[in-house]
């Protein structure tokens, strides 16, 4: 399925809207103290789960700031929801890399609330970012938001090699502490902290960095490269993907057609047409910014014709150091399909249609 057929058609192309209020509880006064060590100073953000204050940490000489998250939502009364939170914090402290926010404490306050002491960050969030290029008409360079996307997808995938999903990217969660020309440092705020854990369906809102498969289930790896191929395509177009929709290449003339192709996989509804991790998509993209691709460049066959079926050694179905690399066929009109299935003998018994391919290979 290609990004165009995941998105109703005539649906406005529009930023991120941000994020909505906590489902219950209000904001801490300042100079509260949480947890016998800290003390509230100001509210610094909130979100559909609860609000981010700046606090101390300590006492005197030997406190130091914070970011300090309390969970605020209704309806807890077994605490399952609190515990779940917990449990995330003690994850995100398991998961080491200089550009994931770390993870200082964890407990609940005096009234039962969980909260999670973090490390604190100061610069200001990606959404931001956009939104500044979008209100001076500029583009974000190549190179700059290639950066971006790379120090995201580095934090990302140090959790993935534990087998831990973010499960809630989007530019609020991602902090530029420096932002030079292609000298952005990023911060990455928390994995698995997503409001879907959290809050009914109808209390979320619209959430387009959400892979199709998270309204019916947790986050897997290949949906965090869901949200970075949202991600991806938002700083190089100024808006999410939707209808309708233009393949980059198509928008900028310094974008490679071969990213648009990463971009059709990425975007997809199918989680396996995407790139497997965030270490896959990554490599994928440096190859498709520089223009790489593989495979045949010559038109292919109807895959609907019997006659043309994937055989053993043609190319179009084959596994390279124990992975399954699959190229999708065109057809006579000029349109491409994506091997969904493939049997034991390497025949594809479904396709689908894709859009803005350009013929490189799927892993």
């Amino acid at each position: 399925m290609s990004p165009a057929d995941e998105y109703e058609p005539g649906l406005p192309t529009m930023p991120y809207a941000g994020p909505r209020l906590p489902a219950g509880g209000e904001a801490l006064a300042p100079g509260t103290k949480i947890g016998g060590q800290y003390e509230i100073e100001r509210e610094l953000a909130h979100s559909a789960t609860g609000y981010v204050y700046r606090a101390k940490e300590g006492l005197g000489s030997h406190s130091r700031p914070v970011a300090l998250k309390v969970f605020a939502l209704p309806g807890d009364g077994e605490g399952r929801l609190a515990e779940r939170f917990l449990a995330l914090g003690m994850a995100n402290q398991q998961i080491r890399h200089p550009g994931l926010v770390a993870v200082r404490g964890l407990g609940k306050t005096e009234q039962g609330a969980p909260f999670m002491a973090m490390e604190l960050v100061e610069g200001r969030d990606l959404g931001a970012f956009i939104s500044d290029h979008l209100a001076r008409g500029q583009e974000i360079a190549l190179a700059s938001l290639a950066a971006i996307v790379r120090g995201v997808g580095e934090v990302v995938a140090a959790g993935h090699a534990q087998g831990i999903a973010h499960g809630a990217l989007r530019p609020a969660r991602i902090i530029l502490t420096d932002e030079t020309p292609g000298g952005e440092r990023i911060k990455l705020l928390g994995f698995g902290l997503s409001a879907r854990e959290f809050l009914q369906e109808g209390e979320l809102g619209a959430r387009p960095y959400d892979a199709p498969e998270t309204r019916a289930g947790p986050a897997q790896l290949s949906s965090d490269v869901f949200a970075l191929s949202v991600l991806l395509y938002e700083l190089l177009m100024g808006v999410t993907p939707q209808a309708p929709y233009c393949p980059p290449s198509q928008g900028r003339t310094d974008v490679p057609a071969t990213l648009d192709a990463l971009l059709a996989a990425g975007l997809s509804a199918r989680p396996l047409s995407r790139p497997a991790d965030a270490a896959e998509f990554l490599a994928q993209m440096e190859a498709a910014l520089a223009g790489e691709e593989g495979g045949r460049s010559d038109p292919i066959a109807d895959p609907g014709d019997p006659r043309n079926e994937p055989q053993s050694g043609d190319g179009r179905v084959t596994v390279k150091k124990g992975a399954l690399f699959v190229r999708p066929h065109r057809d006579a009109n000029g349109k491409w399909y994506m091997p969904d299935m493939v049997d034991e003998q390497g025949r594809v018994t479904k396709w689908s249609k894709l859009w803005g391919y350009n013929g490189a290979w799927f892993k």
